[in-house]
């Protein structure tokens, strides 16, 4: 009944790649401790559901293993109730016409599913947890073998084989812990980065790291420009655009250059050219260090001095 690695699996993949095999699989070794819920119950969910029973959350007390199969295309998760259940935190529900208690959820979430929910991008806490499993390979019609899953899902047949092999993963787990294997660490990033409206400009003209700055005027103009060269009908707007920034690990800062204070963005600088079409006062603000690279001067500049706790200068 452990869930301190507060994980939720999200098994990706077309059909015909045996993760909705595997997961029935799982719940038919797992008996009474296992459940198959609806993938409604991890979605968000219309106004006037609020508040209604939650026999979908009640039936999880006592369950180690709870299985969600097949997403709608373009649905959100409910990212808040995910973190609930998979981080040990205490979740009310009830059953219908009963009264509500309170429990703390052991169990761990599956959800396998052709088309991935919508998920907040900028929420670090829900990305901390999910790891997604990608199922890429198509069995192809002529190697397809309907036995097999017949024999993976009855306990008579296949179980024993699938129990001694989730024990063996238990055993190693129990010394190595979870960890992230190279492939789920890549797919999952893989998975945000569909998610991020800002991705693909991050991509083409922005670097990342300590010793980068940006000047946030230069960089805001560069994306806007950026985003009518690429037909992008709806840019992200300036306080999503701060939000987005501040969850890569940016830092808004207000330095002093030649005597003029210049709002700045710490942890990004820009690594094209300015895009034509920009005036010639975002390269003014720029310093050049090559035809393909823009980047802000350091805080060792000699003329750079962060004034952002000056009590003169509103930021």
């Amino acid at each position: 009944g452990l869930t301190d690695e507060e994980t939720v699996f999200l098994l990706l993949g077309d059909g015909r790649t045996g993760k909705t095999t595997l997961a029935e699989g799982m719940l038919a070794i797992m008996g009474e401790y296992g459940i198959k819920v609806a993938f409604d119950s991890f979605l968000e969910r219309t106004r006037s559901s609020v508040g209604q029973a939650r026999e979908d959350i009640a039936r999880m007390v006592g369950a180690r293993l709870a299985v969600a199969c097949e997403a709608a295309d373009h649905q959100r998760l409910n990212e808040v109730m995910l973190k609930e259940l998979s981080g040990g935190d205490r979740v009310t529900a009830r059953f219908l016409y009963r009264d509500s208690f309170t429990f703390v959820p052991r169990v761990k979430i599956w959800l396998a599913t052709n088309h991935a929910p919508r998920v907040r991008d900028d929420d670090n806490a829900i990305w901390r947890r999910l790891r997604r499993l990608p199922f890429e390979h198509v069995i192809p019609p002529e190697e397809q073998d309907e036995n097999v899953k017949k024999s993976i899902t009855n306990p008579a047949e296949a179980g024993k084989a699938l129990l001694a092999w989730a024990v063996k993963g238990c055993l190693a787990w129990q010394q190595l812990r979870l960890g992230m294997p190279e492939i789920i660490e890549r797919k999952t990033k893989e998975l945000r980065a569909e998610f991020d409206p800002l991705a693909e400009f991050f991509q083409d003209c922005c670097i990342f790291g300590p010793r980068y700055e940006a000047d946030a005027r230069a960089l805001r103009e560069t994306y806007e420009e950026w985003a009518r060269e690429n037909g992008v009908s709806r840019p992200v707007g300036d306080r999503d655009w701060s939000r987005r920034l501040k969850a890569k690990g940016c830092e808004r800062l207000l330095r002093r250059r030649g005597g003029v204070p210049t709002r700045m963005w710490s942890g990004i600088g820009l690594i094209m050219a300015v895009p034509e079409g920009l005036s010639a006062e975002i390269e003014r603000r720029s310093t050049s260090t090559g035809a393909t690279q823009i980047e802000m001067p350091t805080p060792d500049d000699d003329d750079s001095e962060n004034v952002l706790n000056d009590p003169e200068i509103p930021f």
